[in-house]
């Protein structure tokens, strides 16, 4: 229950947030690691070429990923939260991309 003149405590501010830090932390990382990847030497050369369409194709395919009864996601070693990451952080360089008029 909420103190008035108090600041929240730590359990009253978790119990508030819309949703979890730790987890954007982790797409910011993934987003940061596709563009230190540099397709070619210019990760902005790379998204420059991609159309609308390239985009919900890239972003379909890790979405598929992350169904559990893929095969490759064993092999690869990555499940259905590696997978969402990367399908959010994609949508962030699609995003990026469709603002600054690549696509």
């Amino acid at each position: 229950m909420p103190r008035y003149n108090e600041p929240p405590t730590a359990s009253e501010m978790e119990a508030d947030c819309p949703f979890e830090p730790e987890i954007v932390d982790l797409i910011v990382e993934e987003r940061e690691r596709q563009i230190k990847l540099a397709h070619g030497g210019d990760t902005n050369e790379f998204d420059r070429r991609n159309t609308k369409n390239d985009w919900v194709a890239y972003i379909t395919a890790y979405a598929g990923r992350a169904a559990e009864k893929v095969g490759r996601n064993e092999r690869q070693g990555e499940g259905f939260s590696d997978n969402l990451i990367k399908v959010a952080a994609l949508c962030i360089a699609a995003l990026e991309a469709e603002q600054r008029g690549w696509c």
